[in-house]
């Protein structure tokens, strides 16, 4: 007995322009109903694995596979999927009905539907996307957001297995793309549809997707939940894409030991430690306030140089001495998780870093305790901190990108 077959495997993709490499090596399972985003910085890949899996460029290398069905080498129009793009595509000349209608009129289906059910599935897609009353309008007419959500009507036509959002919300302004998101949301789940969607928006992924592919110069460097993603990234590159992050270098001795700064002649790896703001705890001190608790483990005392206001939260800028040994104290988490030397030590070989800037998210109610210029006790959770060897090592795949 075979197991199901994915509703979208991709097995070895290449894809070379020139002696450019754009991908290499990636081989992804999208399993059926699931919401997938593939998030990375501009010129990673990431439009150019969605425009292979719809057949509107061929990979150099490589399998494409749509519930069990070889497509590699099908062009777009034989390939079941609609596709949003992120500049709507609409035709100008046509009205809303007609532009989602457009498919079903002249595309490989349209023999399939007569003219009296091409109309009830128009009008039952301008229902589904709120769009009933806007039928004999023009696009422009419609704002941007409701454009947007002719294009999703468009691509939903012909009740593909498969929908592909090529970074759909990015045209839109904050305020609308974040009722999208929602409303993009709950149409997948109710219709069930297998989705990939493109995005170099961590927040747009983080809270539409169930799975995220973070992909960098051309290879996949993590798949998994979003939440895991966040909270459990798999290398230093992760870490600091997804989120805001504090990033700490250090090395790890022979001995195994973390220290601060890079080695200096006596041998040693170097390491990233990084931290989320949100985990870092402030406390507000007097200026004359004693200084013998700095060194109590996951303790150290900073100057807050500068906050900023980000509604629900603030930001708060510390400038902090060198954190290691005694402030990260043990039990530092990671790939490869060092271990440290007591409280007070001092590694020889190593050189010791100035002062570092930390940010820390704090509750905004507390606005009026934290002034810059003002001592503050900052508290580094050791559970929560992350290790990674320096950024640049290997990923899911391997390659660069575009």
């Amino acid at each position: 007995m075979t197991d199901r077959p994915a509703a979208l495997a991709l097995e070895g993709i290449h894809k070379t322009f020139g002696s450019f490499v754009a991908l290499a090596d990636v081989s992804l399972r999208v399993e059926e109903g699931a919401f997938v985003a593939f998030l990375g910085p501009s010129g990673c890949g990431k439009t150019t694995l969605l425009r292979i899996i719809a057949g509107l460029d061929r990979q150099s290398a490589g399998q494409v596979w749509q519930q069990g069905r070889e497509v590699s080498d099908l062009p777009p129009a034989r390939r079941d999927f609609g596709i949003v793009f992120q500049s709507y595509a609409l035709f100008p000349n046509l009205t809303v009905e007609r532009n989602v209608g457009f498919g079903l009129e002249n595309g490989p289906r349209a023999t399939r539907l007569a003219p009296a059910q091409r109309r009830q599935r128009v009008a039952e897609l301008l229902d589904l996307v709120g769009l009933a009353d806007q039928a004999r309008k023009y696009p422009a007419q419609l704002s941007g957001g409701q454009q947007q959500r002719v294009g999703l009507a468009r691509a939903l036509a012909s009740s593909p297995s498969l929908l592909l959002l090529d970074e759909p919300l990015s045209a839109l302004d904050a305020k609308v793309r974040q009722r999208l998101r929602g409303e993009i949301k709950a149409l997948q789940r109710c219709l069930g549809l297998t989705t990939i969607m493109v995005t170099h928006d961590q927040e747009e992924a983080l809270s539409m997707a169930d799975q995220v592919v973070v992909m960098n110069k051309g290879r996949l460097e993590q798949v998994g939940a979003p939440r895991d993603i966040y909270r459990h990234p798999a290398n230093a590159f992760v870490a600091g894409f997804v989120g805001t992050i504090n990033v700490l270098a250090g090395h790890r001795t022979p001995d195994g030991h973390l220290r601060p700064g890079a080695p200096n002649g006596a041998g040693g790896t170097p390491v990233t430690v990084c931290l989320r703001p949100e985990d870092i705890q402030c406390q507000p001190l007097e200026a004359d306030a004693p200084d013998a608790d700095a060194l109590a483990e996951g303790h150290v005392h900073g100057i807050l140089q500068e906050t900023e206001f980000l509604g629900p939260v603030l930001r708060a800028h510390v400038r902090v001495p060198a954190l290691w040994p005694a402030a990260l104290g043990s039990g530092i988490p990671g790939p490869e998780a060092p271990g440290s030397e007591a409280p007070g030590s001092e590694a020889p070989g190593s050189e010791a870093p100035g002062p570092q800037a930390l940010i820390a998210d704090l509750p905004a109610a507390q606005a009026h305790a934290f002034q810059p210029g003002r001592p503050v006790r900052v508290f580094l959770p050791a559970e929560r901190l992350r290790c990674f060897p320096p950024e640049g090592g290997t990923g899911l795949g391997r390659g660069a990108g575009s």
